[in-house]
């Protein structure tokens, strides 16, 4: 056996009642699909309308996420500003790091060759040892970074052989 076919359905019209056989030869009924009433349709959208109705933005918000964007903002500002004055001070140790580096080596050149040091700033501390030879110089400076860093001090030491003096030389 083959798969069972279904039988076609048999339309008829509306006005006829179901007793009665309509001929189709005599009277041809038209069977095409007529909607029910239905309230007029609203205008068609513009696609610029829809894109602004699907933006919406606060006006379509639930009342549940009402002031979520206030809120991130008031906590991510101090982050943020956290973040910023961490990095100035960063850098302002960073520069007088290099500034002191700089002081000792060019104060233990000069110290080595018996010349007069070089101005170092107004906060550096100096201390010059002469050990036969070799001459250790020491520089200690205060970090300026405003409050945050007012008891900090970098030091740095260097040490170089003692030139012989021009001097002592024939």
């Amino acid at each position: 056996m083959g798969p069972r076919r279904a039988q076609p359905r048999r339309i008829e019209p509306a006005h006829a009642a179901p007793e009665e056989p309509v001929e189709r030869e005599k009277e041809r009924v038209s069977l095409r699909f007529v909607p029910p009433d239905l309230p007029d349709a609203p205008a068609r959208e513009t696609v610029a309308a829809k894109r602004r109705r699907r933006r919406g933005g606060a006006r379509h918000r639930r009342d549940g996420e009402r002031g979520a964007t206030a809120l991130e903002v008031a906590i991510a500002t101090p982050v943020v500003l956290l973040l910023l004055i961490a990095g100035a001070t960063l850098l302002s140790v960073l520069v007088a790091r290099l500034k002191v580096v700089d002081a000792t080596g060019a104060a233990v050149r000069a110290a080595a060759r018996g010349e007069q040091l070089p101005d170092l700033g107004k906060d550096a501390e100096v201390v010059i040892v002469h050990d036969g030879d070799l001459v250790r110089v020491t520089v200690r400076q205060r970090v300026s970074g405003g409050p945050l860093l007012a008891g900090f001090f970098i030091e740095e030491k260097a040490t170089a052989m003692a030139e012989p003096s021009t001097a002592a030389a024939p």
